[in-house]
C-alpha cells in the first residue's frame, strides 16, 4: 500500500484499486478514484460493484450509496451518458436505493429469521427450551 498523500495508489488487489487519496496521521481521509479492471466493460463494472459493496466508511459523508446506484444503471453500463447523467436519471436529487418487490421480501424474511434465531437462542440461554 503506498502513501496517498504522494498520490499514488492504494492497491487493493490486481483488478481493483484506490487513487489520490488524503493521509491524515496514517488513515485515508479522502478517496477521489477508485479504478477498476475487466477484460471487458462488464467485467470492470462487476468489480467496481463489488468493491464499492466492500467500503467500510465511518464518521463521514460519502457517495457510496450514489456511486453503487450508477453503476449498476441501464444507461450508465450501456455507456449512454453525458455529463447530464445525473440530473437525468436523477431528477429530484438522488433519494438512496428503492428495493424491489423480491428484495422487500428477501430482507423482510432475512429479518424475521435472524429474530427467531435470537429469541432461540435466548431461550437456550434461560433454561426455557
Amino acid at each position: 500500500m503506498a502513501d496517498p498523500a504522494l498520490n499514488h495508489s492504494l492497491l487493493t488487489d490486481e483488478l481493483a484499486r484506490i487513487e489520490r487519496g488524503v493521509n491524515l496521521l496514517g488513515s485515508v481521509l479522502g478517496l477521489v478514484d477508485l479504478v477498476t479492471y475487466g477484460s471487458n466493460r462488464v467485467e470492470a463494472l462487476q468489480r467496481m460493484e463489488e468493491a464499492l459493496d466492500n467500503y467500510v466508511i465511518r464518521g463521514v459523508t460519502h457517495n457510496i450509496p450514489l456511486l453503487r446506484e450508477t453503476i449498476v444503471n441501464p444507461r450508465f453500463v450501456s455507456g449512454d451518458i453525458t455529463t447530464k447523467f445525473l440530473p437525468e436519471v436523477y431528477p429530484d436529487g438522488f433519494k438512496g436505493h428503492t428495493l424491489t418487490d423480491p428484495e422487500k421480501r428477501e430482507l423482510l424474511a432475512t429479518a424475521a429469521s435472524l429474530h427467531v434465531a435470537v429469541q432461540l437462542r435466548s431461550q437456550r440461554f434461560l433454561g426455557n427450551q
